[in-house]
């Protein structure tokens, strides 16, 4: 018999259809794969105790997504880089010519005044930075700096000249000895160096010129090593003063010109601007085929990384961007809207020419506002997929003066064919001087057009400045993200917090990020090879805050992954960091099981190993700056849970999904019966009982509670099902009877079912259909963000069946508008119906601050939720298409500490709701979650009185007890939950 989930559990699968829907807008084939994944990881992480679980299931699944999409990337780049590797041998003429180049520079360093020369070594053979230069020599910085500035420029003047004037002459036959090739017999610049290190300053001078020849090249012609990482220290993570920081700053730029405009062409490691390939790509709106201008293209290496590596160019009014000097290779090429799906290769001679089409997806069209309503001019707009942890907001458009703006072709699909269902993206804008602008989800159709009305914040500050590594040279292309929250893996629906700035450098180094809240703010800054950087900085609402951020060289950690039996292990999952994190590496071992990283922190690194059938790892690698830790990691299988699925009759059952959970252990783990039945669940958890899901085609889902792993095979009966056969169709229309397009329409019948069949959006009739449906208890959800939402009682329907729903009409409802007068940080504004359930939340942020969603008509309560502000709550009545309005005094109240003890409870609830009365009038509401501790507390703030609190498992009162709360503050309170 199928048991129905507990009311905890529910919560999470209720929003199987939106996990669903998400999934098969980032994926095709493999999305039900990724679900599979979502459900079994969200325990495991802490699944149980959430409080938005929408968002953070969401989460979940763009990591899992990713993964499975990055699977074949990771191997195209192994290969890709095992090509990289192999040096082709160059003839004997391309050696003489090699060789005489290089005597002319080792002779041009040599003739160099001695003051100059002295410099070149200290620098370029001994590796010092200049400040250390300039300590041994008792000189200022700034004239060591000139010294080796001077010195470069005498060394090209004198081989320009030997070469009329043909720098490209002396140049190119150099660029092997900076990358690494052959400088003399049997000498590389990286091992050269190391050598006389080890052997001090005892060498002959022609052996140090030799290696400081091969290291000076890149001053000399702007050459950028490909891959390789200097001689730069340990990274010095920001801890200096904002004051500090603010002295070195560089000048700040145009903010405008530098992030929406910025049309300048950088040049790819390992090429010069005379050198390559130029790639022209033609971008175009495939519904349309007119050309797109101002859409931002990124070419990036096959072997590369989206947020450090691509180059970034805007299209022209022929909607074309272009990019010289690219190596021979493979590159993918991308846009600020689309998934980087396309591929080239180059041979680094002749121009190729791209076609792109955008995928076909919304247009976004409306106005930026600031809080008193007015236009803002030149506000950027922030475009967001709801969908893939490493694919950042972009900045896709600019507003004209008039506030106006429009963004077409918004999908972040991978091709031309709109995808099935609804797009669905976030847009935000953020402007000089204004706080960003909560994120507005948008759910439409493919060729749908959306009007939006994006309003600004309070006042707010700019960042600025210039991203240097250790020997003060720019590093372009580093990514920079400023400010709380997250920028990828974003979910829910509209006024989801405005997300942090996330803006690159130009090839100066230099950045500027817009709406930045006032006060101390986090930055997290990234370049190829170069370690992450973490700091703050404190800004100033309507001013410019300048900083110089100094990055230096990362670790690498290279290794291999294998089995129990010690076999190499292919596509395990190897990853350093949190996936909502800017400093996130994650790669997917070859088919010989290795794998690497680079560019990661120095100092004690937690890497993690997985495979779904063969275990995990982790292990903490002690890594240095500039150089390779080697790391193998050894699965393990951990505690066995084996067992057998078989139907009523005793045959075995095939390819039957088992999700494995335990809450309090805060793991998941999946297994699929084999041709026998017969299944293998590793590293269970041990002494924790288990809730097992089993389900699959052809079988009714059961759920197996409290299994313990240790206590042998398991044998699992199901019942066979019928075929799904049930279908619900209808139509929705608005309490006037005209049809609604892009409304969500859902069939639940308590258990997540796989398949796309049970959720839809109305087509432009308002028609929808569901299914075809498992027989069963089914009931059906409509929603829609302009109307309340609407649900049908349960129907029971037979094999065979059609439900019609013809029309569902949709009431129209009323909102509640907050007049408030005081400090609204932190306050959240909650709307309980007369049976104290809570129906609406908002707050200063969203769609429209400080409004309601809509309201069925009726009599509510509205209270206020905040750890730093109290007030009564406040009775109104919404009515059919109105606004009620509410004012309220908010006022500072008596800090009230309230702990909720589980410490007796073998089961956790997922979350508990806590209720305050004064009297009979419920007051606030607040929640309770148990993901990292059994005992959480909470501040509320009270006027002084009596209260009765109680806590809620649902409709479940668990316990309850009296309080008076005193004006000058109360004894702290425990509620033990049993």
């Amino acid at each position: 018999m199928t048991t129905v989930p507990s009311h905890s559990l529910q919560r999470l699968l209720d929003e199987e259809p939106f996990v669903r829907l998400l999934a098969h807008s980032l994926l095709a084939e493999e999305a039900d794969e990724a679900v599979q994944q979502t459900w079994l990881r969200a325990v495991r992480d802490g699944g149980a105790s959430v409080v938005e679980p929408r968002s953070w299931l969401a989460r979940i699944l763009f990591h899992a997504a990713h993964s499975l999409r990055r699977e074949e990337h990771r191997r195209e780049r192994h290969e890709r880089a095992v090509q990289l590797a192999t040096s082709v041998v160059p003839s004997p003429a391309e050696l003489l010519e090699r060789e005489e180049s290089r005597r002319m520079l080792v002779v041009a360093v040599n003739e160099l005044p001695a003051h100059l020369r002295t410099a070149v070594l200290m620098r370029y053979f001994d590796g010092l930075p200049p400040r250390h230069i300039a300590g041994q020599l008792g000189l200022p910085v700034t004239t060591v700096w000139n010294q080796l500035r001077r010195a470069l420029q005498l060394l090209r003047e004198r081989l320009d000249a030997q070469h009329d004037g043909g720098r490209r002459a002396w140049l190119l036959p150099l660029i092997p000895f900076a990358n690494g090739g052959p400088v003399g017999p049997s000498m590389t610049p990286g091992p050269v160096a190391a050598r006389l290190s080890d052997q001090g300053k005892t060498l002959p001078m022609q052996a140090k010129l030799t290696a400081a020849a091969a290291f000076v090249l890149v001053g000399l012609g702007g050459v950028t090593i490909w891959a390789t990482s200097g001689s730069g220290t340990t990274p010095e993570l920001a801890n200096e003063p904002a004051s500090k920081k603010t002295a070195v700053a560089a000048a700040p730029m145009d903010p405008v010109r530098s992030e929406a405009g910025l049309q300048r062409t950088l040049a790819l490691p390992g090429t010069t601007a005379s050198v390559g390939a130029a790639l022209v790509v033609h971008v175009r709106h495939a519904d349309d085929a007119t050309a797109a201008v101002g859409v931002t293209v990124l070419v990036m290496p096959v072997v590369g990384d989206r947020r450090v590596d691509a180059l970034r160019r805007r299209t022209d009014e022929r909607g074309e961007a272009r990019f010289e000097a690219l190596p021979a290779g493979s590159f993918r090429v991308g846009t600020d809207r689309s998934d980087d799906g396309k591929k080239v290769d180059l041979d680094g001679k002749k121009t190729i020419d791209l076609d792109y089409d955008l995928p076909i997806g919304v247009t976004l069209t409306g106005i930026v506002v600031d809080r008193t309503g007015a236009p803002v001019p030149r506000a950027l707009l922030d475009l967001a997929p709801l969908g893939s942890v490493d694919t950042d907001a972009e900045t896709v458009a600019v507003a004209g003066e008039d506030g106006r703006f429009m963004v077409r072709s918004a999908s972040f699909g991978a091709g031309a064919v709109p995808t099935p269902g609804p797009v669905a993206v976030f847009l935000g804008a953020r402007a000089n001087g204004h706080a960003s602008s909560p994120l507005q989800l948008v759910t439409a159709q493919p060729r749908a057009t959306v009007e939006l009305r994006l309003q600004l914040g309070t006042p707010a500050g700019t960042v600025s400045g210039v991203v240097v590594d250790a020997q003060g040279g720019a590093v372009p292309r580093a990514i920079l993200r400023i400010g709380s929250g997250l920028t990828t893996g974003l979910a829910g629906a509209s006024g989801v917090p405005p997300v942090p700035a996330t803006v690159h450098t130009d090839e100066e180094g230099k950045f500027v990020a817009l709406g930045i809240p006032p006060g101390t703010q986090p930055i997290v800054a990234r370049a190829a090879t170069k370690a992450p950087w973490r700091g703050t900085c404190a800004v100033t609402a309507n001013t410019t805050t300048s900083l110089r951020i100094e990055l230096g060289d990362g670790a690498t950690i290279r290794g291999t992954v294998r089995d129990t039996e010690g076999s190499t292990m292919a596509r395990a999952e190897v990853e350093v960091g949190n996936v909502e994190d800017l400093a996130h590496y994650r790669g997917v071992t070859s088919k010989d099981g290795e794998f690497q990283l680079t560019g990661l922190p120095v100092g004690d690194v937690k890497i993690a190993a997985q495979h779904h059938g063969a275990g995990r790892a982790e292990r903490l690698v002690k890594t240095t700056a500039g150089n390779v830790a080697r790391c193998d990691l050894q699965l393990s299988l951990g505690l066995l849970l084996r067992g057998r699925v078989v139907d009523d009759a005793g045959a075995p059952v095939a390819k039957a999904m088992l999700d494995c959970v335990a809450v309090a252990a805060k793991w998941a783990q999946r297994a699929v019966s084999d041709a026998d039945g017969r299944f293998v669940v590793p590293n269970c958890p041990a002494n924790v009982k288990l809730s097992i899901m089993v389900r699959g085609n052809g079988i009714q889902q059961r759920n197996a509670p409290d299994v313990d792993p240790s206590a042998g095979p398991l044998e699992l009966r199901v019942t066979r099902s019928t075929g799904a056969t049930v279908k619900i169709r209808g139509s929705v229309v608005d309490h006037a009877g005209k049809p609604l397009a892009d409304v969500s329409v859902r069939a639940s019948n308590g258990h997540v079912v796989p398949g796309p069949t049970r959720f839809e959006m109305t087509g432009a009739d308002g028609r929808f259909e569901l299914g075809p449906l498992v027989p069963g208890t089914w009931s059906v959800w409509v929603r829609s963000p302009l109307y309340p939402p609407f649900q049908t009682a349960p129907r029971d329907l037979a094999a065979n069946a059609v439900w019609d729903l013809e029309p569902v009409q949709l009431v129209a409802g009323g909102t509640v508008r907050v007049r408030v007068d005081g400090d609204l940080a932190a306050v959240r504004f909650v709307v309980v119906d007369g049976a104290d359930n809570v129906v609406s939340s908002f707050s200063d942020s969203g769609p429209t601050p400080l409004v309601s969603s809509p309201l069925l008509p009726g009599a509510y309560r509205l209270c206020v939720s905040s750890e730093t502000v109290t007030a009564d709550a406040v009775p109104f009545t919404a009515g059919s298409g109105k606004e009620a309005a509410v004012s309220l005094q908010l006022q500072t109240g008596v800090r009230q500490r309230i702990e909720v003890a589980a410490d007796a409870l073998a089961a956790l609830p997922d979350r508990v709701t806590l209720r305050v009365h004064r009297g009979t009038t419920l007051v606030t509401v607040t929640t309770y979650t148990f993901r990292q501790t059994r005992r959480p507390a909470k501040e509320l703030c009270l006027l002084p009185g009596d209260y009765r609190i109680a806590v809620f498992d649902g409709d479940r009162e668990l316990v309850a007890t009296k309080i008076s709360v005193a004006s000058s503050g109360s004894a702290p309170v425990q509620l033990e939950l049993r």
